[in-house]
């Protein structure tokens, strides 16, 4: 094992999807800021709150004006006891990383979209090149890599010794520990078990509590009797930060590390050198960030006495604010994906929507309410994070999929008007026929009323007659220049 070791970072990992219907949380589900510090980490570090308070209230407003202002729900999953009897191993190049799962949050956004994520928190010292491919190996579910992740469960209660032997007989699982013990006078078996999963089963249980309608990260099906099939994610998203104290490489050595965490790329693959200098942001001398759309690092190389980054602790407090911003542009970028599939799915002639069975009007409200509550220049008070969020926003391409939706937003518009005048057209068309009818059946009443009273003489009834003839003419011709016009058109 490497003797300089350093285990100074974080590493979180994003799965995002879309779901059916609202979720509703349970017990286990408790809603929280993920931007906001503790009561505890703001006794200890003092942090300040950086963002627009506006900004933070995007997701979980306090609703004290009874309206419902939120673009999200942000939640914190409870239930830690749950992952504190799960420990992790992963095995790697002859060597073993254990770990734990700390953290496990939720921002559900009101598209539907959800960002689920979840932070590792590994035990003793890891260098910056193990974590690079600790990440490539955790991020991805769809294909075996030369790992095998190890998961421990603790102290589950077996009250039937059949389960237990039944447990023995799974080739994956190796029984580490058994114990009887009574629970409320009911024997029972404790049992520490571990067995070998895929990263996905890291997540597996609590993923399961969504209706999932599909993945946007490379979905694939895993088949049950051969009938359903299930929907699962192909990957992870990894967001990190590493600090590797007063390693005084060159600029590109810590592009080319920045690089390697953000894309979640082991080491083999080969970072090249004509990369634009846009592609990363430097907001300090010793701090650069790059991302894209396979994730999201900063890097750290600072010296002991930058006390700012030197200590982890206190910069992973601030770094939520980053996280924060990052899981926002997240949010707009698979909503505006999600709309464009909507969109995608929409007829390719006229005709597919004279039957009304996609109501156009209904989806250009959604997307309009959208881009209103999600367009905004500054999210806060300091240069790095207004910076921040923009180079977010072109390095995942929010703003060419809004402009792309806002070029189909327009041509839906096109398609709506162009029914209202079909609409229009008919029903001028079915008036103008009644009108025609009545025109015609009032000019007979008005000759026969003409002829009667000119072979009875009564003069005043046949000017009578007369003038209702003349605007029966008048009328008929007015119905034939609007039948003529709604003909040309």
């Amino acid at each position: 094992m490497n003797a300089n070791r350093e285990n100074n970072g974080l590493i979180r990992l994003v799965i995002p999807f879309h779901i059916q219907k609202d979720f509703v949380p349970e017990k286990n589900w408790n809603k929280e800021h993920i931007a906001k510090a503790s009561a505890n980490q703001i006794r200890k570090y003092k942090p300040e709150n950086d963002l627009y308070e506006y900004i933070i209230d995007l997701m979980n407003d306090d609703n004290k004006t009874g309206i419902n202002n939120d673009i999200a729900s942000s939640y914190f999953y409870s239930n830690q006891k749950y992952y504190q009897k799960r420990k992790y191993t992963l095995e790697m190049n002859e060597e073993e990383y254990h770990f734990n799962v700390v953290t496990v949050g939720a921002v559900v956004f009101t598209t539907n979209v959800v960002i689920l994520w979840y932070e590792l928190e590994f035990k003793g010292k890891i260098s910056s090149e193990e974590k690079i491919e600790i990440i490539d190996a955790l991020k991805e579910f769809n294909y075996t890599k030369k790992s095998k992740l190890i998961c421990c469960i603790e102290d589950v209660p077996f009250t039937d010794s059949i389960n237990i032997e039944e447990l023995k007989e799974n080739k994956q699982v190796k029984v580490i520990k058994e114990k009887d013990i009574t629970i409320e006078g009911v024997d029972t078996t404790l049992i520490t078990y571990s067995k070998e999963i895929k990263p996905f089963g890291i997540i597996e249980d609590i993923l399961a509590e969504f209706d999932v309608d599909s993945f946007f990260v490379k979905r694939r099906h895993k088949t049950k009797d051969n009938c359903n099939k299930e929907i699962l994610p192909d990957r992870a998203i990894p967001f990190s930060y590493v600090c590797d104290i007063e390693k005084n490489d060159d600029i590109m050595s810590r592009k080319n590390m920045a690089w390697h965490l953000g894309r979640g790329y082991k080491s083999t693959y080969l970072m090249s050198n004509q990369i634009s200098d846009d592609d990363f942001m430097v907001p300090f001398e010793d701090s650069l960030w790059y991302a894209c759309l396979e994730g999201c690092s900063n890097y750290c190389t600072p010296h002991e006495e930058n006390s700012f980054l030197g200590k982890p602790d206190y910069y992973k407090v601030r770094i939520n604010s980053y996280f924060y911003l990052y899981v926002l542009c997240l949010g707009q970028y698979y909503s505006l994906l999600q709309f464009a599939q909507e969109v995608s799915a929409l007829p390719t002639t006229v005709k597919g929507y004279e039957n009304g069975k996609y109501n156009l009007e209904e989806m250009c409200e959604r997307i309009r309410v959208f881009n209103l509550k999600n367009n905004f220049s500054q999210v806060g008070h300091l240069t790095q994070h207004n910076d921040f969020y923009k180079y977010l926003q072109k390095r995942l391409g929010v703003n060419e999929l809004q402009n792309e939706l806002q070029v189909e937003l327009q041509e839906i518009y096109e398609v709506i008007k162009h029914k209202q005048d079909k609409k229009k057209e008919r029903r001028y068309r079915v008036l103008s026929i009644i009108a025609g009818i009545y025109a015609v059946l009032q000019a007979f009443v008005n000759v026969a009323a003409m002829y009667e009273s000119a072979t009875t003489g009564n003069k005043e009834y046949f000017i009578f007659a007369s003038t209702g003839c003349v605007l029966m003419a008048i009328m008929g011709v007015v119905i034939w220049l609007v039948w003529s016009k709604f003909s040309n058109d």
